[in-house]
């Protein structure tokens, strides 16, 4: 042992030579013999699972320069050897129980008298056969670039059974012998592995063995050892904080950002320095971020740094600010009201600039201070402020109110501008300029729909503070029955009386009330109220021209119903759809609505050129289901109006054809009963024949007593049924 710390070592055969510094140097003598001696066991080739019957083969690594071997389980002895090669077999001691884990060590003496300790190998008992295991192990490496080394993470990813340790080894190819570098126990392996360009496309590969010898390996993995020749990244400089032009401003502090880059090797050391002066430094790649204090204006910085990565390779980069002045803050714009309303709401539009950063603006108004925080680093704004005006009392006419702006900025430097602003009373709403739908008859004990519209205007404040309340005048206590705020339109349904009580008017009116609590009221609106309809009718009154049983489809019909009561009154103002029920290929056709008058009496007028056949005539009430009348009316044929003549196809010389003429009236139906219309026809070749016939007559035409070989025909028609 030296006496004094050892500062340098050098061996020549047994003698070593320590240097101690400012002690000089010490010179020991060692036993040749034991040079070379060593403690490690060997293992290879042996499963460390061992049944209980079996022998454990204990035996040196390097047998020489050694007097004796004591061979440990645990902390005991289990043999001993004083022969070289110092082998020996010891069986498993039954004191070790199936599926525990032992540990095997060996204490060796030199031919020098010193004793040197293995390190202990680990191995199971297990008496059965051996467990099944599939064991998945990933291996993945980085640090392609010297001189960093090549760093290597192993883990068992899948596995039933405990992991005793797992091995990593490497070759020169796929297909050559691999040695083992490492050793590692448990599950992970994570290691940093020095190598040189020999090792460049070389193999590595993990083993994981788990505690009863069963073996999962990975895929190979290529090592790439490249030498770095590249400066690292050229490094970005910038600042941040309050600036001006992307310059400083006297008076902000502000930080100097450096991002320190190199993709081969990576960083050794970044430096940066203000005007030639070392202030921060790193040793890896990231960023670098300084802190800059209370700059003053006109003063300049510059900055630099110098980046090294760890194969020597070198970049820098340089850049210089000048602190700049911090100037007021300018209006570019501001649009205020001219007037307002009191106790209203209103908007100011502000738009400004400063050269840091605006941080709050304050409107002053009726002596009450908005105050509105802003982003202190944002120089340009453009923004509308609301305010409200928070008087307590109504005033009583037009006044002037100032309102003042202060807009500051990150330096506390202000500006103001000042607007003369009208406040005006707030003024009752108006109901008259309501728009109102309100039908003029309903029926007791039923729904009535009212329709509001243009609430909008009926307040000067607007309609989002505005409250509506219909209140039910009809029995001797007023009462609310719809109320609502801050709509434009309603469209609600009200309830009649259920009897005539309080007589045959539903009665009502509209209030509204705005946000300071004044109101107004409508006129009364009226709805006559009749009792639910009862039957309806077809009634002609005494008028024969009125629900014909049939018509012509020359003429005109005309069709009247009546409505009355439970108590056999008529009732006005019904609306009452009219239908074709059934006809000639119709079914459940509208026609038109009209109104029953006072009488209970709605007409319908139309035109009869339809289809002759059959028809009925359907009415209903309209807002009243399952209550309907039927008429039954047959349209005839009418006058004819025009005939028809079939197509001629063209027929051959001396050959005879057929006419077909048909007579029909003004809806197109054919006239089966015409038997005194006259057809004249004229025929320019008289070559022409024409059948006997009772209903023809021929005649030669003339003209100016010439003959004009040409014939005409009088055709008197006797129609005769289709059918």
């Amino acid at each position: 042992t030296a006496n004094y710390p050892v500062t340098a070592l050098d061996m020549d055969n047994q003698t070593i030579i320590a240097g101690l510094g400012s002690h000089g140097i010490a010179v020991f003598e060692t036993s040749l013999l034991s040079v070379n001696a060593s403690s490690l066991m060997d293992f290879s080739g042996q499963s460390m699972i061992f049944s209980s019957t079996d022998n454990l083969p204990l035996k040196l690594n390097i047998p020489e320069g050694i007097n004796a071997v004591n061979y440990l389980l645990g902390d005991t002895v289990i043999a001993k050897t004083t022969t070289p090669p110092f082998s020996f077999n010891a069986p498993v001691p039954a004191t070790l129980h199936n599926g525990q884990t032992f540990h095997i060590q060996a204490i060796i003496e030199t031919h020098s008298g010193e004793i040197f300790t293995s390190k202990a190998y680990t191995a199971n008992v297990y008496t059965q056969s051996l467990p099944e295991n599939t064991i998945e192990i990933s291996l993945i490496i980085n640090n392609d670039y010297l001189p960093l080394p090549v760093n290597i993470h192993s883990a068992v990813t899948s596995t039933i059974y405990p992991i005793s340790h797992i091995e990593i080894y490497k070759g020169k190819s796929p297909n050559e012998s691999f040695e083992q570098i490492q050793q590692y126990q448990g599950p992970v392996v994570d290691l940093d592995y020095q190598c040189s360009t020999d090792a460049h496309n070389h193999y590595l590969f993990a083993r994981a063995i788990d505690i009863f010898g069963n073996v999962g390996k990975s895929s190979m993995v290529q090592i790439k050892r490249i030498i770095d020749r590249e400066p690292p990244a050229i490094p970005e400089i910038w600042i941040e904080g309050h600036l001006n032009n992307g310059q400083p401003v006297e008076g902000y502090p502000f930080t100097v950002h450096l991002e320190i880059n190199d993709l081969e090797s990576g960083v050794d050391q970044a430096i940066l320095y203000r005007n030639g002066q070392m202030v921060a430094a790193r040793f890896d790649q990231g960023e670098i971020v300084f802190y800059e204090e209370n700059p003053t204006s006109g003063e300049s910085f510059q900055y630099s740094v110098v980046v090294v990565d760890r194969a020597g390779n070198e970049n820098n980069r340089y850049k210089q600010w000048v602190m700049s002045n911090d100037h007021l803050p300018v209006i570019h714009n501001i649009q205020a009201p001219s007037s307002i309303i009191e106790q209203s709401e209103f908007s100011v539009d502000i738009q400004c600039s400063d050269d840091v950063g605006i941080t709050f603006i304050d409107l002053l108004w009726n002596g009450i201070h908005h105050h509105f925080d802003l982003d202190s680093m944002q120089q340009n704004i453009e923004k509308t402020f609301n305010i409200t005006d928070l008087r307590n009392q109504p005033i009583e006419s037009v006044f002037t109110e100032q309102l003042i702006i202060n807009i500051t900025d990150s330096n506390n430097q202000n500006i103001s501008r000042s607007f003369s602003i009208q406040v005006m009373p707030d003024n009752p709403p108006d109901t008259s300029k309501l728009v109102v739908y309100s039908p003029q008859y309903a029926f007791f004990n039923s729904n009535i729909t009212i329709s509001i519209e243009d609430i909008h205007v009926a307040d000067d404040c607007g309609y989002q503070q505005l409250n509506l309340d219909i209140i039910d005048i009809t029995s001797d206590q007023p009462k609310p029955v719809y109320s609502t705020s801050g709509e434009t339109i309603i469209k609600t349904i009200l309830r009649s009386p259920v009897d005539d009580t309080y007589g045959n008017l539903f009665q009502f009116y509209i209030r509204l009330t705005d946000r300071l609590g004044q109101t107004n009221d409508s006129s009364v609106y009226n709805v006559h109220l009749n009792q639910m309809p009862n039957q309806i009718f077809f009634d002609h009154g005494g008028n024969n021209n009125l629900n014909p049983s049939f018509i012509t489809s020359n003429e005109l019909l005309s069709l009247q119903v009546q409505i009355l009561d439970t108590a056999g009154q008529p009732i006005p103002n019904q609306s009452i759809p009219w239908y074709i029920q059934n006809g000639p290929g119709i079914q459940n056709q509208y026609l038109e609505s009209s109104s029953t008058d006072i009488n209970g009496l709605a007409q319908l007028n139309l035109s009869g050129q339809r289809m002759a056949g059959a028809y009925v005539i359907r009415s209903e009430i309209a807002d009243v289901q399952l209550l309907f009348a039927t008429h039954s009316l047959n349209i005839l044929t009418g006058k004819t109006d025009h005939i028809v003549i079939d197509y001629l196809p063209p027929v051959p010389a001396s050959e005879s054809t057929a006419m077909v003429i048909k007579a029909h009236d003004t809806a197109h139906n054919f006239n089966y009963s015409d038997s005194h219309t006259v057809v004249d026809f004229f025929i320019p070749h008289a070559a022409f024949n024409v059948g006997f016939s009772s209903q023809i007559s021929t005649e030669s035409v003339y003209e100016n007593e010439i003959f004009l070989w040409a014939k005409k025909l009088l055709l008197s028609l006797k129609m005769e049924k289709p059918w």
